[in-house]
């Protein structure tokens, strides 16, 4: 096997995939399984190692917390070749969906683990969801199928539907699983038939007839048992019996004998551990591992088979599909595609990790290089055997030791072990995650490292051939106008071998590998390319975004800039932790679940800033909503059913006294804004333009979203978040959304009460309004439209968020382009910090109903000021505010979990 550095002739064989499942489905074990295979850990220790899961935490909660890379060899039969298998184990808990994230975008295959019980659950179909979005080759592994037999004890007659040949049934547990072709191989001759016919006819409506020894169409029709139940589960089934339920030495003996399986005499004693036997005789029989790997080699994409899709969603300019791209780019699109280590270097770091310095290996055997010649794979693979070897040696040796210690001190295995795994005295190295998608990374590299408003197609004059080699300092970077570029220098490339990592000399296209040197320079990802051509890849999805925070403060006073130093890298180094500093001067963490926090927090502590903190009760933020009548009807509804429900209406005070007690800062000052109607929410602020006898006078009315509203706004955040500023520039995804938007608005005007209907009818109809923007820009989902007989200034362009089918091609003047920036920061500002508590809106859309010029010469009440763009942005906020304020319908969201109790009794 070549180590994983895959040159152009040895990229076809790699592949790099990652393990997804829901929680609890299997993932670690079945990795276990696969490492055993390499002689890495014992076969015995397969599921109570947990070899993947190094960190103190995992290994106490039984959950994976974190993405763990292992580099694995597969050797196949039919072709005699060698295999890499660069293994990514993914967490399943919901509060690490940016592990996740952070796994898939390496990654050209997925193995989807499900329950065979349990089944498809929510986090089954959200790591599905970001496969898909990576364009990843799954293979789907229904494992436990022990499970069925065991714990529910149904009999072999509930099969599973038919389903294509990429699927693998195991029990990760007892160490067996196969494909349709396993098992066709070992009856084909046996049953007389073809192996081929035989694979194909193994799923669906068909049965075998003895005599003929012939398989024919219809089984449910004559009354005949299937195919996949006659020859596979009936086989599982008395497996299961012999060895598990009905323990049986003699039947045992002669089932080994049969199927030329030699177990040992510990396993056919009497008193042996069932599950123990029948991993034996699993691990001749049908072995889990192999089943799986070819699976992972036969189905899954080698690094030179990349998707077109996939590297037009990484190098899109701007993130947006189908832009104009310079030569350069079209160049580098097929250096991606051939996996060529002969181009430009791209990499893509997907995450950072703090790993202790003694798990770092070096050096490198002399013979694994980063680009070995053809001749030379035979040296290699033997080199990396004797590896493979040399490391079992040594975890035997550790184990011994171990135990020693439990002799004389009475010291657990598992805390020697954890003491061992987070050693805190021991100085830790930054490792980023990197794919090489083109091009040799090798130590001291100097390359770019591009931000993600990085944009090739603006680039001044001169710069595109610019290298990273030519620049003495990285103030020739900023001094030529290019300011979303840095120069970096690669330290030491690392192969990953779970707990532990090598350094070797480079690593070619196709590989994954650790590479040092980028603490300080990579937030969360960050894109790593020797041309500036490139542009800075898409940025990953995730499924979990950041719902809970605490504050954190010093025991110590003295030691605040080291909590603030470790803040710093808790955020660059966790995908899905955030840290705000708030107004009152709190440090804040977000995460996003309790058992993320406790992480984030144990890290903070033991790793980034290593000083004792104190941690506020947990807060869970709210959001600030408009209810439609529809919801208010349906809670109507619920609470008369409910005799103990609380009827007391909250909104029984009319607006205007509600508004006396919740006004927005400055009250009565000059560019207060002013109700002209609170029945109908109409707010009107007069903000000064450009010259001092002239104002502009903005009128607003709030109006609640419906939750069908809400759902495509947030399925289309990402298209919301990279819109094009270039014109032309088309994105599919806004125009549906336009589409779909506009069905929404027309069924919220159909449904509103009939005194709002007489407004819209004098307001003018929400489908007929033109969006402008939506936001908070992290969370859009609350949109500012304008309405359709709004009155602009003379020379106003109101340019559309989302495309429309009419365009105007008047310029926009001065005033004009200073004032639409002024209401968007202040509807932006106004959706991240609501009226009511200071908690971002959600499913508000606020609509422009009138923005006209107002004469204000020898009008005292406006005198002669310059006002700044601040203040301006200050004003439409406090419009927007009190137009909310001014709806009868206010109220506060709390997030709430969505929970499924599975009993195994």
């Amino acid at each position: 096997m070549e180590p994983p550095t895959a040159t152009k002739s040895k990229a076809e064989r790699t592949r790099n995939v990652c393990i997804l499942a829901h929680v609890d489905h299997g993932k670690t074990t079945l990795a276990d399984c696969l490492i055993a295979t390499n002689g890495i850990i014992p076969s015995r220790s397969v599921a109570r190692l947990r070899y993947m899961d190094s960190l103190e935490q995992e290994q106490e909660r039984g959950i994976t917390m974190k993405s763990s890379i292992i580099s694995l060899l597969y050797n196949r039969k039919e072709c005699s070749e060698q295999y890499v298998v660069n293994l990514i184990d993914s967490p399943g808990h919901i509060d690490f969906s940016s592990e996740v994230s952070a796994a898939v975008r390496l990654s050209d295959g997925a193995i989807v683990v499900v329950d065979a019980v349990e089944g498809v659950s929510p986090q089954t179909v959200a790591v599905l969801r970001q496969a898909w979005r990576e364009s990843v080759t799954p293979v789907l592994l229904i494992n436990k199928v022990d499970r069925l037999i065991l714990e529910l004890r149904l009999n072999e007659h509930v099969y599973f539907a038919p389903a294509r040949g990429n699927v693998v049934f195991a029990s990760a547990l007892d160490g067996w699983g196969f494909r349709l072709d396993d098992f066709a191989g070992l009856l084909a001759k046996r049953l007389g038939c073809s192996e081929r016919i035989l694979s194909r006819a193994l799923w669906g409506d068909y049965f075998y007839a003895a005599k003929e020894k012939k398989v024919y169409r219809g089984a449910s029709v004559k009354g005949r048992k299937p195919l996949f139940v006659q020859l596979v589960l009936e086989n599982l089934w008395t497996v299961y019996d012999t060895f598990v339920t009905n323990r049986d030495a003699d039947k045992i003996s002669k089932m080994c004998a049969s199927l030329d399986i030699r177990l040992g005499p510990r396993d056919l004693k009497s008193g042996a551990d069932p599950h123990s036997a029948l991993a034996a005789f699993s691990a001749q029989w049908l072995p889990v591992a192999r089943a799986v790997l070819e699976a992972v080699v036969a189905r899954c994409p080698s690094p030179r088979q990349l998707s077109t899709d996939k590297v037009n969603r990484l190098l899109t300019i701007g993130g947006v599909e189908g832009s104009p791209e310079s030569a350069g780019l079209s160049c580098l699109r097929q250096h991606f595609l051939a996996c060529s280590p002969d181009g430009p270097l791209v990499a893509f770091a997907s995450k950072m990790m703090a790993v202790p310095a003694g798990c770092i290996v070096e050096p490198a055997p002399a013979g694994l290089t980063s680009a070995p010649p053809p001749e030379a794979s035979a040296t290699s693979a033997a080199e990396l055997e004797q590896r493979r070897l040399e490391a079992r040696r040594q975890w035997e040796a550790m184990r011994a030791t171990k135990a020693a210690a439990v002799d004389a001190n009475g010291e657990s295995a598992a805390e020697a072990s954890a003491s061992n795994t987070d050693n805190d005295s021991s100085p830790s190295v930054y490792v980023a995650f990197c794919r090489i998608y083109s091009g040799i990374v090798r130590p001291g590299d100097r390359l770019f490292l591009l931000s993600p408003r990085h944009r090739p197609d603006r680039l001044p004059p001169g710069l595109a051939e610019l290298t990273p080699d030519a620049l003495d300092a990285e103030k020739r970077l900023s001094d030529s106008g290019l300011r979303h570029a840095s120069v970096c220098t690669i330290g030491r490339v690392l192969l990953m071998r779970g707990r532990d990592f090598e350094s070797v000399p480079g690593a070619g296209a196709g590989a994954i590998v650790g590479v040092e040197g980028l603490a300080d320079r990579v937030i969360k990802t960050a894109t790593l390319s020797a041309t500036l051509a490139c542009p800075a890849f898409s940025d990953m999805a995730s499924e979990a975004a950041p719902i809970i925070r605490v504050a954190v403060e010093c025991v110590n006073p003295a030691d605040q800039s080291r909590l603030l130093a470790g803040l710093r890298l808790l955020e660059r180094h966790d995908p899905g932790a955030e840290v705000l500093l708030e107004d009152t001067g709190e440090n804040v963490v977000c995460s996003s679940g309790e058992v993320h926090l406790a992480k984030c927090l144990s890290d903070l502590r033991q790793c980034y800033a290593k000083v004792e903190f104190t941690t506020s009760p947990i807060v869970v933020p709210f959001r600030e909503t408009l209810a439609t009548d529809e919801a208010l009807a349906e809670a109507a509804a619920a609470a008369a059913d409910d005799p103990d429900a609380d009827t007391d209406d909250a909104d029984e005070a009319p607006p205007e006294e509600l508004l006396s007690q919740l006004d927005i800062g400055e009250s009565g000052g000059k560019d207060d804004p002013e109700v002209l109607d609170a029945c109908r929410g109409l707010v009107c602020c007069r903000m000064q333009a450009r010259d001092a006898d002239r104002h502009l006078a903005l009128t607003v009315r709030a109006v609640p979203l419906s939750a069908g509203a809400i759902r495509l706004l947030e399925n289309h955040a990402d298209a919301l978040r990279r819109r094009p500023t270039a014109a032309g520039a088309a994105d599919t995804a806004l125009l549906a959304l336009r589409d779909g938007l506009r069905s929404e608005l027309l069924a919220l005007d159909s449904a509103a009460t009939s005194d709002a209907a007489a407004a819209s009818v004098e307001l003018g109809r929400l489908a007929d309004c033109s969006v402008l923007a939506a936001g908070p820009r992290r969370d859009p989902c609350n949109l500012l439209l304008l309405g359709p007989s709004a009155r602009l200034p003379d020379g106003t362009l109101a340019a559309p968020l989302l495309p429309t089918n009419t365009t105007n091609s008047t310029p926009a003047s001065a005033v004009s382009s200073h004032l639409w920036q002024a209401i968007i920061n202040g509807f932006q500002w106004t959706c991240q910090q609501g009226p009511l508590c200071r908690e971002p809106l959600r499913g508000v859309a606020f609509v422009l109903l009138d923005v006209c010029e107002v004469s204000t010469a020898g009008d005292e009440r406006y005198p002669e000021l310059t006002v700044s763009a601040g203040q301006l942005m200050s004003h439409a906020s406090k419009t927007f505010g009190k137009a909310f304020l001014c709806h009868a319908n206010r109220r506060l969201m709390l997030a709430a979990f969505t929970v499924d109790v599975q009993c195994r009794s």
